[in-house]
């Protein structure tokens, strides 16, 4: 069990240096302005195991986590309140309720672990770009899924993991403008892996790691209207080879990363000042080769 108070405050202000129509349309000057919260919490988790077998164990749990609200880093004004009295600049706590239940095994050279998970978060604090300044505010989320993971080692000198997770993630009470999946929540994620080792003589010891990184499609808006696509599935490969000398402890390794340069975004939104049909984004790295030193003792 955990119990936390904290107290926050937040000092605005805005002047306008040099006159302009855009500047004094969207972002008007304000006198200094306080604003201040208080809040405290009681968090805390329950879990029970119990072990079918030495190679065999259950689990169930339950816990609580909040977290605490603010106030946004860069509003607009402050100044203006909603319809319950607050600033538009203030967002409230995050409290998320988990459960989880899960069977982990493991045999030899072999272990699976797989869990179920039910998560509930009551004001869940989004932030999005609303055209002109970042926001964050608070909506109920629910996050359902099964998260999967394993290993093999099928001799000393090849092995094969894998982790995967399956969410589906929505907004529980969307507005009539807004989508119902969570923004930046795919359905499927996760990585695969697989790994070769041997000793090439008594001096030299090679390394081969190939993996796989996997992400199906999501949204990066909540609203219906937003001119940002839904992003498709990928898949970006990664491969390193190496090669250490180990009476030294030095080793020389080929390092590649989304070998198959898949053009993902990592960010996109709406094209200030919100022209129709346009958007603007960022990718994540492209294909990167490099090769790496590595020396220890």
């Amino acid at each position: 069990m955990r119990y936390t108070t904290e107290d926050r405050e937040a000092n605005y202000t805005r002047d306008i240096i040099r006159d302009g129509n855009m500047i004094t349309l969207i972002y008007n000057a304000f006198a200094p302005t306080t604003l201040s919260r208080s809040q405290d919490y009681l968090d805390g988790s329950l879990s029970l195991q119990y072990d079918f077998s030495p190679n065999a164990m259950g689990y169930i749990s339950y816990g609580k986590g909040s977290k605490t609200g603010g106030f946004a880093n860069s509003p607009n004004n402050p100044t203006i309140l909603r319809a319950d009295g607050t600033s538009v600049a203030e967002y409230d706590d995050e409290v998320a309720k988990t459960f989880e239940v899960g069977l982990k095994l493991g045999q030899g050279r072999t272990h699976l672990n797989v869990a179920y998970f039910n998560i509930n978060v009551d004001d869940f604090q989004t932030s999005l770009f609303s055209g002109t300044s970042f926001i964050v505010k608070n909506i109920d989320v629910r996050s359902r899924g099964v998260e999967v993971e394993g290993s093999w080692a099928a001799t000393d000198e090849l092995s094969f993991s894998l982790n995967a997770t399956y969410a589906d993630a929505i907004n529980k009470n969307p507005a009539a403008n807004e989508r119902r999946p969570l923004v930046r929540a795919p359905r499927w994620a996760g990585i695969g892996s697989i790994t070769y080792n041997r000793d090439l003589n008594d001096a030299l010891r090679f390394t081969a790691d190939a993996n796989a990184q996997f992400d199906s499609g999501f949204w990066f808006q909540d609203a219906l209207t937003s001119t940002v696509p839904k992003t498709d599935a990928y898949a970006r490969i990664g491969l390193r080879l190496a090669v250490e000398h180990k009476p030294s402890g030095i080793e020389v390794a080929f390092v590649g990363r989304n070998l198959t340069n898949q053009r993902v975004l990592n960010y996109a939104t709406g094209l200030f000042p919100g022209r129709a049909g346009a958007y603007v984004a960022t990718t994540a790295t492209p294909r990167t080769l490099a090769i790496q030193l590595t020396a220890r003792r």
